[in-house]
């Protein structure tokens, strides 16, 4: 496995609510973020991705979506 910084947690709840918000579907979500829409559908379904995945999702849906307490980040989140 390459060692592309890991693998990210994507909270599916937050996933869905910028979904919502953005009113964009899986295919859409897809084709914008440059991922498959089988990526799409783990990643709502809460499988794990990478993070370059992530980013690409979070470029669209807004980095709030990328669940920071897997990291057991030191810094705390700032809302």
């Amino acid at each position: 496995a390459k060692r592309g910084g890991g693998n990210m947690r994507i909270s599916r709840e937050r996933f869905a609510a910028a979904m919502a918000r953005l009113d964009i579907t899986g295919n859409g979500l897809a084709e914008l973020a440059g991922v498959s829409r089988g990526t799409v559908t783990a990643v709502k379904s809460g499988k794990s991705c990478s993070a370059q995945t992530a980013n690409k999702l979070a470029a669209i849906l807004g980095h709030e979506i990328i669940e920071r307490g897997a990291y057991r980040d030191t810094v705390s989140e700032n809302f």
